[in-house]
């Protein structure tokens, strides 16, 4: 990415088309707050305890922040941002800043705190509401414009001050301050009981999902086999005659495909005494048992044999978060020729197999899709290939396995066949997995509507959270009193202000001055 500095053309921050009421005025936010002013509440020693607040204690778009770690002014004083009771907090890194990681620094220990560098620090001055900064710091247009403005390089773009202090900002009377930041709490509160709720509603759904897979795969999610045999006075073929015939199967296949290079391994019959009892007609199998595992493979020099498109797609982890692949692989990247894959050895895995990562920071994802068509594998990747006649119900187990713990704990995680081959498949009678699969799926789809309803309303209270605030600094929220003092006499005092205050600094400095430089002479006559 092209780097961006300071010395970037300078465009007006935020445009001021806007027309404000009457009795507001446009100014700017260096006008109105002092921008990462170097002084703290204070004087502070030492071992006086003080707010600590890194990034992740500030919260994504609400405004709130966690003062609530504290430590002595002498581990903080130094390599941190220091700020106050009342000043602004503003993300200046990506992406907290585009997330709205910007707060209100309130409940400070000792009414001064220090964190993270990647703070821009606004201190509102007398007549200018803190929380009336920080709201307009929330509306995504600023932000947006702000993102326009960073500067550095990908990966470290960050807000320059110089776009803060010149960003224009709309200054309401005092009096009509307090009642936009009132309404908009008001507002705001109701707003966030009712994004919590549907959040809670989420998560009940994950929880749902979860249990209807637990169901499914320990027979209470529909009436088993056996007991509808009883009930209409027939028999039923016992999961354990179906898996003799699954083996049966995998033995046929060996013998068809010419592997007599060694002796065939014998599926070894399983230990069940400390196993937990499952329902009439169902037996424990294991994956081995049931179908195969396979791993992926990249060959030297495989890059000179890709191409974009192709017979046989060559997947790797990042390909399953491509779209159109949230279940069934069947979008690519990357892919060889039937003859290519010959000669570099990559094994075509067939549609149906089960592929998840097999190493590193991917398997915590738990990510696990199914092959639409026959597809090579990359090394980082992992296969199961479940016998045709259990594939449905295979895949909707696997789901109940987390991947996370299955991994060798090693720095970089990985699974190996060990760790798959062996797990215990709890396997239902074929008619009974029929029944599973179709009532797994429909109560899935039921909860996936439900959940697309809930992210949809989410974005809907993100969208009137923004309304909110822009009606606010339009001031179209509360309406306008003509008895308030109007902001541009609350301008006028604020530059007075900063005026007087800025000559009693430089008296101040010069008396420290001409006291510093009278110690240096040392006493008249000398």
């Amino acid at each position: 990415m092209k780097q961006v500095t300071e010395a970037s053309e300078r465009t007006e921050p935020v445009p001021r088309a806007q027309l404000l009421p009457p009795g507001w005025v446009w100014t700017t936010l260096g006008e109105v707050c002092l921008v990462n002013p170097s002084t703290i509440a204070g004087p502070l020693g030492d071992d006086v305890p003080v707010s600590f607040v890194p990034m992740a204690a500030v919260e994504t778009a609400t405004g709130r922040v966690d003062a609530s770690r504290v430590r002595p002014y002498s581990e903080v004083a130094r390599g941190y941002t220091r700020f106050s009771e009342g000043d602004v907090l503003f993300a200046k890194i990506t992406p907290c800043m585009e997330n709205g990681k910007i707060a209100v620094a309130r409940g400070l220990t000792n009414g001064a705190g220090c964190g993270s560098t990647e703070f821009h620090v606004l201190r509102p001055l007398g007549h200018v509401s803190s929380e009336l900064v920080m709201y307009y710091l929330l509306q995504d247009n600023f932000r947006k414009e702000a993102r326009r403005h960073m500067a550095g390089t990908a990966g470290q773009l960050r807000v320059p001050a110089w776009f803060v202090s010149e960003a224009p900002f709309p200054l309401p009377p005092l009096q009509e301050q307090h009642r936009i930041v009132a309404e908009i709490d008001k507002h705001l509160t109701r707003l966030d009981a009712a994004v919590a709720s549907l959040q809670r509603a989420r998560a009940n759904l994950k929880r749902y999902r979860a249990s209807v897979l637990k169901a499914a795969c320990e027979g209470h999610l529909v009436p088993t086999e056996a007991e509808l045999a009883r009930h209409e006075g027939r028999g039923y073929e016992p999961a354990s005659v179906l898996l003799e015939r699954i083996l049966e199967e995998r033995r046929a296949r060996w013998v068809a495909h010419g592997k007599r290079r060694g002796k065939y391994r014998e599926s070894q019959p399983l230990d069940t005494s400390n196993l937990p009892a499952l329902p009439e007609g169902w037996v424990w199998a294991t994956v081995e048992q049931i179908g195969s595992v396979g791993s992926g493979h990249t060959p030297k020099g495989v890059a000179g044999y890709i191409t974009p498109s192709g017979e046989i797609p060559w997947f790797r982890v990042g390909d399953m978060n491509l779209p159109g692949n949230e279940r069934f692989m069947r979008n690519g990247t990357a892919f060889v020729s039937s003859t290519d894959a010959g000669l570099l050895g990559l094994r075509a895995f067939p549609p149906g197999t089960i592929v998840f990562p097999k190493r590193g920071g991917a398997i915590v994802t738990n990510k696990k899709r199914q092959l639409a068509l026959p597809s090579a594998l990359d090394l980082n990747t992992m296969g199961i290939v479940p016998s045709p006649l259990v594939a449905a119900y295979v895949w909707w187990w696997f789901q109940t396995v987390p991947l996370v713990a299955l991994h060798d704990g090693s720095n970089v995680p990985q699974i190996n066949h060990d760790d798959i081959a062996p797990l215990l498949v709890p396997l239902p009678p074929l008619s009974e997995q029929r029944r599973i699969v179709a009532e797994v799926e429909r109560l899935l789809a039921v909860i996936q509507a439900a959940a697309e309803m809930l992210g949809a309303n989410l974005q809907r209270a993100e969208r009137l959270r923004q309304v909110v605030l822009r009606r606010a600094l339009e001031g179209k929220l509360v309406p306008q009193d003509p008895t308030d003092v109007p902001a541009s006499v609350l301008l006028e005092r604020i530059r007075a202000e900063e005026e007087h205050a800025g000559r009693n600094t430089e008296k101040a400095r010069r008396k420290v001055s001409r006291r510093q430089k009278a110690e240096l002479e040392g006493p008249a006559g000398a």
